[in-house]
């Protein structure tokens, strides 16, 4: 149930009733809970954590169906209304893909939700957002499912007011409220760092690597041995806001603006395809990128926006757009299933001059001829009265 990682000696073992359940817990009798609330209990727990409702409230599943459906018939009526019109019927062809997206995309969620949730105690077709490793027993025929629970979480659930009423209120630290993120998929956990880099909707900062290959005994005449350090790197972060650049993925020829390695030393310079090959992070892979953009597409709201206009139909017709973009990387790695792009590999064997000037002139750089110089009559301190000065 709980967000937060905590030790398992500082969690309880507790059981959760459903409205069939042939006892009550301890736990719910101490504080309050008789059989006549069991049921009312069980109808506030399922309000609160049922996957349906995390759909509904953080995810807005229903409103965004609703706004796609509305926007489908507006399109139907204006090609009613005037049927020749081309724009019309394109914008309606529209509407219907997207829909029909928008459908997958709750359906999706709500499977991936289902599969990181418990089946509620008595109940089968119900889905409870509690943690799966945290539940000891699943829900047998009696009703109850066993789960550790921490004491910040566990007293919210049952309370009883002054007036005698049953009130059950959500965790601050439950995942129900919020704080649910899934496991990671399997497409999103494959995809390298450069993948990631590449699989963008801005650029929040640019970055390059500079790696230095030193010698070592060890590794005389074996190229592979030699070990390789990071030293020197530098990042740099956009100071306005305003400046950020949105981007639906990034071509070859954009790579080098956010992300670049330099090599170090002659040596490093002439073994450049061997050294980056032997870094996990700088491979990329075409059937990694589809998949990950596939992932994207169909769960993530944020590149179903992105990509609203786009004719997107599945993982092997990915549209225009994302079909041009996988080809361009595809030419970048050559007949590799996965490869150090050759934009990378290029900027990684140019060679450095070792003053050069890599970022513009700051405070720190000016010179003494620059500085103006201030009159002496401003820089002399006033005579202030005497009350002035307490």
């Amino acid at each position: 149930m709980c967000g937060r990682y905590i030790s398992v000696a500082n969690l309880s073992v507790v059981e959760m009733p459903g409205r069939k359940a042939a006892e009550i817990p301890r736990w719910l009798r101490d504080a309050g809970c008789g059989e006549d609330l069991v049921d009312a209990w069980f109808d506030q727990m399922d309000a609160l954590f049922n996957c349906e409702t995390y759909l509904h409230r953080y995810f807005q599943t229903t409103e965004r169906i609703a706004e796609a459906e509305a926007a489908l018939e507006t399109a139907r009526e204006e090609v009613e209304s005037n049927a020749s019109n081309e724009a019309a019927v394109a914008k309606l062809a529209q509407a219907q893909r997207w829909l029909h997206r928008v459908r997958d995309w709750a359906e999706n969620l709500r499977t991936d939700l289902r599969a990181d949730a418990i089946a509620a105690p008595g109940d089968a077709d119900k889905h409870w957002l509690f943690t799966v490793l945290g539940c000891v027993h699943w829900p047998s025929e009696s009703g109850l499912f066993t789960c550790r629970c921490c004491k910040e979480c566990l007293g919210p659930l049952c309370k009883i007011t002054a007036t005698k009423e049953l009130k059950v209120s959500m965790p601050q630290f439950a995942r129900a409220r919020g704080l649910w993120g899934g496991p990671l998929p399997t497409a999103i956990q494959n995809l390298t760092a450069l993948e990631k880099r590449i699989l963008r909707l801005g650029r929040v900062h640019s970055n390059v690597e500079r790696i230095s290959l030193k010698t070592a005994m060890w590794a005389k005449g074996h190229t592979e041995a030699l070990p390789a350090y990071v030293s020197k790197s530098s990042y740099v972060f956009a100071q306005n806001p305003e400046t950020f650049s949105r981007s639906l993925c990034l071509l070859p020829q954009d790579l080098i603006t956010e992300f670049a390695v330099h090599l170090v030393g002659c040596a490093a310079q002439k073994l450049t395809p061997e050294i980056l090959r032997r870094l996990p992070r700088m491979l990329v892979s075409v059937e990694r990128l589809r998949s990950g953009i596939h992932w994207y597409c169909t769960h993530c709201w944020p590149w179903m926006l992105a990509t609203k206009e786009l004719d997107y139909q599945g993982l092997r017709q990915q549209g225009e757009h994302f079909e041009k973009l996988l080809a361009s990387w595809q030419k970048e790695i050559g007949d590799r299933s996965e490869d150090v792009p050759r934009v990378l590999r290029d900027y990684a064997a140019t060679t450095v001059q070792k003053e050069s000037r890599v970022f513009n002139q700051g405070p720190a750089d000016a010179s003494a001829s620059a500085v103006i110089q201030t009159p002496k009559k401003m820089l002399a301190r006033r005579k202030l009265p005497f009350s002035s000065r307490i």
